[in-house]
This record gives structure tokens, sequence and C-alpha cells, in this order.
């Protein structure tokens, strides 16, 4: 039996039911996704109220999702590993066409070097330096595409039916992060609003 649900399915976690990811290999840093969970406001832009050189008209442009790159000033909860989108604030146009990439290294200095993954082999263009706009980037988290497919498993972590995500917003809330300094993990939880199709 096929159902077509909308983000109310993920809002429920599936009554107790967890996904997990089918088909993918967990690497450091681990990904944990938690649905429903509200952030406060302050909660959210606490990192711009840390840059005491903020212009507030620049960084009124930072949507709630997003958390700020600019001169020397990194975000704490941008981390390496996980994919972003990046938005030069006041515009609306993306980088890298827009596409989520993986995030490789935050290089040290002033002028952090600021490099994601890419398909080519003998060079890679997907970096920038964090001084290099004045106005500052907006990095948009982002963890799950449309197109995968998850396996939904009861209380006793059994296979019991599958969900294939069709659709995804864009605008991926990142709520929380955590650190286990043993093992150099790093958990984060999102907040995403999709619809997704399942099959029990």
């Amino acid at each position: 039996m096929e159902h077509n649900v909308d983000s109310q399915l993920i809002n429920s976690q599936l009554e107790n039911y967890h996904c997990d990811l089918e088909g993918r290999v967990c690497v450091s840093p681990s990904l944990q996704l938690d649905f429903g969970v509200a952030e406060t406001e302050e909660a959210r832009h606490r990192s711009v109220s840390e840059t005491s050189s903020a212009d507030s008209a620049i960084y009124g442009d930072l949507a709630p999702h997003e958390r700020l790159v600019v001169g020397s000033f990194i975000d704490p909860k941008i981390c390496a590993g996980f994919m972003y989108r990046v938005r030069p604030l006041t515009t609306r146009k993306k980088l890298f066409k827009g596409l989520p990439l993986h995030l490789q290294s935050i290089g040290m200095g002033y002028g952090k070097r600021i490099t994601f993954a890419s398909e080519k082999r003998n060079g890679n263009n997907n970096y920038f330096w964090s001084d290099n706009y004045p106005a500052g980037y907006g990095f948009n988290i982002h963890v799950i595409s449309a197109g995968e497919k998850f396996t939904i498993c009861d209380a006793n972590h059994l296979a019991i039916g599958t969900c294939e995500i069709i659709e995804v917003e864009e605008a991926q809330m990142e709520i929380d992060d955590e650190e286990t300094f043993e093992d150099n993990v790093v958990t984060k939880h999102v907040e995403v609003e999709m619809l997704g199709n399942i099959e029990w």
C-alpha cells in the first residue's frame, strides 16, 4: 500500500518509529535528524550578536536558516564535513550554481580559505575567502535531498517500510549540534520540511 504524506508525517516522527538512512555509510561527522523542534530567534542569531562589527542593515538580510560568514568571522556552527548552500548577502544568487556541496575545510588567518568538494580531480575551483565579499555570506546547511530513501524501523529496529523523499524545502534549519571529543564526532539536529511517499 502506498501513502502520500506531507511534512506532518515527519513532525510526528512516524509515531515513535525512526528512519535509518538506506544505502549510506555513516562517517564522522555523523548526522542525526530531529524534526518538529523549534529554535528561538535569539538563539538562531546569537552568532551575529557576537560579531561586534555587525552592520544591522547588511546582516538583516541573513535568513533565519542561514549562518554568517564575514571578514574573519565564521559562525562556530559551520562545520567541515557537512553540506551547505552559500549565498552572498544582499543578493539572491547562490554560489556554485545553487548546489549544496560538502564543506572540506576552513583555513587559518584573517581571510580564511573556505573549500568545498569538487568533482574535478586535477583542480578544485570550489573555494573562496571569507573576506572576499564585504557584505558576508549566508551558509544554509543541507542534509536531505529529493530522491533519497529511508528505511522505517520499529522500536526493535526491524524494517517495516520505506519512505522516498519527493520534495524538500530548501531552507533546512539547524537547531542544535553536539560534539563528542572522544571520537571527534559532531551530531547536528536539523529541522526539515519535506514531502515523502511511504510504502509499508
